[in-house]
């Protein structure tokens, strides 16, 4: 095994390198700065191993504490106080939900595929060498994360973070070997399937954030009883893992030539497929199609034949947020004690929307399916890169992308006011600037991933992402959006605000796709 992941590590760290390298070559700020041929330069290619070695670790260590810091951050909003108990009871049902997400054995990506289907390595040793490896980073650097956290933020002893992180572990089999039997037995990845998915999702962070609210939460010694359970099944789990001896097979049908080439991982493998037109969907109804002529029926006719993509998205946030504001509405009407902790919270933390806006936005993959079922293949004509062109098809596709968008952002708003109108039981005219600023949130985000996908076209012909500036603004966009969640405004300056921003930036936009968009909406 100790070979296996030798090798491995080799073929990654080569890869990584020659990644690096090509991402220099080819940034226009740096490219003047590395003129010589780096790929022959053994002097440059250990600057970076050690540089690649370094960026992993830090990133490994950061993403644990944003992780519980961000818990920390929602049950900051949610209750009054947070004590050491409520963070390890939220940390421990999130932690179920990952059992069944961030799966190891199962996941694709460029390593695996290189491996295994290209070098021949055992699958077996291979599969059963890196999940070991998997678990022990796993244990490490939970252990660090929350034995530092704890002690800094609750003052409390380093045993309830062993006990969870140990927990993380047994969990993270059980559910590898969930997910396998799933596969095994339906030929289908249990998250592939969005309504086990949601179900799993949901039912979560019910039982994560919903006791805590009948003030029901795990004690010390129940951790001590799961971690006893959680052991005897995950040995189980175990043997089940180490008798399978179709890995190699498994992974041929999993991990094939479009999902590594376009992927990373799992959930980039599955966006990947969800961007594909349904064989279905090729037929469109043609009255559909009625009065459509020019630009608007070439629009119409991608969005239709995208209908599946688009509308069960959106439909999926917005029943997942009715559900939650039904679930409030029945605990504030069950407990009016709730009220005045409830309209504080939105009143005093309404600028989180911003954020949460950003998460639901559908534009992200709609770009992708625009290249992929479209763009690639029209950029290869001279006319399709006119302004006129570019500019009347950019806003027609934002009247869809528009629309879609909004589905889930006026369910929110209008679960907004109406917990509003239960809280105060007044209604003011500031509380339809509430559903006004949410409305006017989607519009920005949906003219924005469009703005910068004309402008930085991040994917070149084999549907990889090459874009440096892409994933920098994108990164700026997040960025920005979470620093705003710390703004303290009126419902009605913050409308005004919103409104005012998101029109200058429409019509700004406009300009600038007409005038730029020609020569950087292109194929790479």
């Amino acid at each position: 095994m100790f070979n296996i992941l030798k090798t491995s590590f080799k073929i990654d760290i080569t890869y990584t390198i020659n990644s690096f390298i090509y991402t220099l070559k080819h940034t226009p700020i740096l490219k003047t700065f590395f003129e010589k041929d780096l790929y022959k330069s053994m002097k440059a290619k250990k600057v970076i191993r050690v540089i690649a070695f370094i960026c992993s670790f830090l990133r490994m260590i950061a993403s644990k504490f944003i992780y519980l810091g961000f818990i920390y951050g929602v049950l900051s909003i949610l209750f009054p106080k947070v004590e050491g108990g409520l963070f390890a009871h939220v940390f421990f049902f999130f932690t179920c939900i990952g059992m069944f997400i961030n799966d190891t054995i199962l996941s694709v990506g460029r390593k695996k595929y290189y491996s295994i289907i290209t070098m021949g390595m055992d699958a077996k040793k291979y599969t059963l060498a890196y999940f070991l490896l998997n678990l022990f980073t796993t244990f490490t650097f939970n252990l660090l994360s929350l034995s530092v956290f704890f002690i800094a933020v609750f003052n409390m002893n380093f045993i309830l973070p062993l006990i969870l992180s140990g927990l993380v572990v047994l969990l993270k089999i059980i559910g590898e070997a969930l997910n396998i039997c799933f596969y095994r037995k339906t030929d289908t990845l249990l998250l592939s399937r969005n309504s086990i998915y949601f179900l799993i999702l949901i039912t979560g962070c019910l039982l994560a954030l919903g006791l805590p609210y009948l003030h029901v939460y795990l004690s010390l010694s129940m951790y001590y009883i799961l971690f006893i359970i959680a052991l005897v099944i995950s040995i189980i789990c175990i043997i089940y893992i180490l008798r399978i001896e179709d890995y190699k097979k498994m992974y041929k049908k999993i991990n094939t030539i479009r999902a590594i080439m376009n992927s990373e991982n799992r959930d980039a493998y599955n966006k990947q497929m969800a961007i594909e037109i349904r064989k279905k969907d090729y037929k469109i109804n043609d009255r559909k199609l009625i009065g459509k002529t020019g630009y608007d029926y070439f629009n119409t006719i991608f969005f239709l034949r995208h209908r599946v993509i688009l509308s069960s998205s959106a439909h999926i946030y917005a029943i997942f947020a009715l559900v939650l504001f039904l679930i409030t509405i029945v605990i504030i009407m069950g407990e009016p004690s709730y009220k005045e902790t409830v309209l504080n919270m939105i009143t005093n933390h309404f600028s989180w929307i911003i954020l949460i806006m950003y998460f639901i936005n559908r534009g992200s993959i709609i770009t992708q399916a625009m290249f992929y079922n479209c763009d690639r293949s029209m950029l290869s004509f001279n006319f399709y890169k006119e302004p006129k062109v570019i500019l009347n098809v950019f806003k027609e596709r934002l009247k869809t992308v528009v629309r879609v968008n909004l589905l889930p952002a006026i369910v929110i708003g209008i679960g907004v006011v109406i917990v509003l109108l239960i809280c105060t039981e007044t209604f003011m005219l500031s509380y339809l600037a509430v559903l006004f600023s949410i409305i006017m949130l989607s519009v920005f985000f949906s003219v924005h991933y469009l703005v910068i996908y004309y402008l930085l076209q991040p994917y070149n012909i084999n549907m990889e992402m090459k874009s440096i500036s892409f994933s920098l603004v994108s990164f700026l966009t997040y960025f920005f959006c979470y620093l705003c969640k710390d703004i303290h405004l009126s419902f009605s300056w913050f409308s005004l605000i919103i409104t005012t921003f998101t029109i200058l930036y429409v019509v700004t936009s406009l300009g600038v796709i007409y005038k730029k968009a020609p020569a950087t909406f292109k194929l790479k």
